[in-house]
């Protein structure tokens, strides 16, 4: 992929500071596999999680130390990856494995392969009830997996190229983009069954999201045009449509929670930034500059670190949260 030139970086850090104070700095960029891409954190332990998709293994960090302290062999390309901070397991989709790793937390080591899923993509854990949602993206289906037995529970059929899962563990809903129908689907994982699906805008081709559990909302990424979709998460009304501000979103990669009712953070790996957007606006207040192809978001809110998965330079990049 083509890189902004210097002038394009310095207009971007221009119009990100006409948008707002600067929002967080890089304290740290630590190393990690090749081509990282997805990232999860255990705010109880303190560790994050990174899949590295061309080394095919998993990087952990340690958010005390800002180091690697282990790397996991998973299967082949690893993708989407989610914890269970009750459980302190990891699982990981391993796009053409095609299984799930599960890493234990305490032992950082692979205690089960899961078979039986195609091209998973997307994972999503309910730590209430020890549920995993896998995304097959092949097959147009979505695995359930138990996690006391790390076996396939339940398959959800009827969807359409799913990729990107959130859970609102309150409520045992999820929900999965189905990026070939422009749509949302609803699942319902008291009998896993698909409750809704939700429209998006004509030719919407929607890749991952992240969900609210304050304002009830749901923010879906978008290839073509590159935009980020607001819904009412129980309606599916469209709310708002966030492009990105003065300099509108080239290619959004990934979007994640920064503040539940207050803001959100998306990344743009063609811009090589994080724009932090208000909820209250759906404006963008802020952003964090200085990255790589950046991915994949999580936040630690018990630390106030901001970890990126930086895929041109196979790095994950900590920011600090102003306090």
């Amino acid at each position: 992929m083509k890189r902004f030139t210097d002038l394009n970086r310095r207009l971007l850090a221009l119009a990100l500071c006409l948008a707002g104070p600067a929002f967080a700095s890089v304290t740290t960029s630590i190393p990690v596999g090749t081509d990282p891409k997805f990232v999860a954190v255990n705010q109880t332990t303190n560790l994050i999680y990174v899949s590295n998709f061309a080394s095919n293994n998993v990087s952990v960090i340690d958010g005390a130390t800002n180091t690697v302290v282990a790397t996991v062999p998973v299967g082949i390309q690893p993708e989407g990856l989610d914890v269970n901070p009750a459980t302190n397991m990891i699982y990981v989709a391993n796009y053409l494995g095609p299984t799930v790793s599960v890493i234990d937390g305490s032992t950082n080591t692979v205690v089960a392969t899961i078979p039986g899923f195609s091209a998973p993509f997307g994972v999503a854990v309910n730590s209430v009830t020890n549920q995993v949602f896998v995304s097959n993206s092949n097959i147009s289906n979505v695995s359930v997996i138990n996690g006391s037995s790390n076996t396939i529970a339940a398959t959800i059929t009827g969807l359409s190229g799913p990729y990107g899962v959130k859970v609102d563990s309150t409520t045992n809903l999820a929900y999965v983009v189905n990026s070939a129908a422009g749509t949302v689907s609803v699942i319902n994982g008291q009998n896993d069954t698909v409750t809704s699906t939700f429209t998006l805008p004509q030719g919407a081709e929607p890749y991952s999201l992240a969900f609210d559990p304050i304002t009830n909302r749901l923010f879906v990424t978008n290839g073509l045009p590159a935009v980020v979709y607001v819904l009412d998460a129980s309606a599916g009304t469209l709310l708002a449509t966030i492009t990105g501000g003065r300099v509108p979103f080239k290619r959004v990669a990934d979007v994640s929670m920064f503040q539940p009712g207050k803001s959100v953070l998306i990344s743009d790996s063609s811009l090589n930034a994080v724009v932090l957007v208000s909820e209250a606006t759906y404006a963008a207040t802020a952003g964090m500059t200085g990255g790589n192809d950046p991915v994949g978001i999580a936040v630690n809110r018990h630390t106030g670190k901001i970890y990126v998965s930086e895929l041109g330079s196979d790095t994950v990049n900590v920011y600090t949260q102003p306090k």
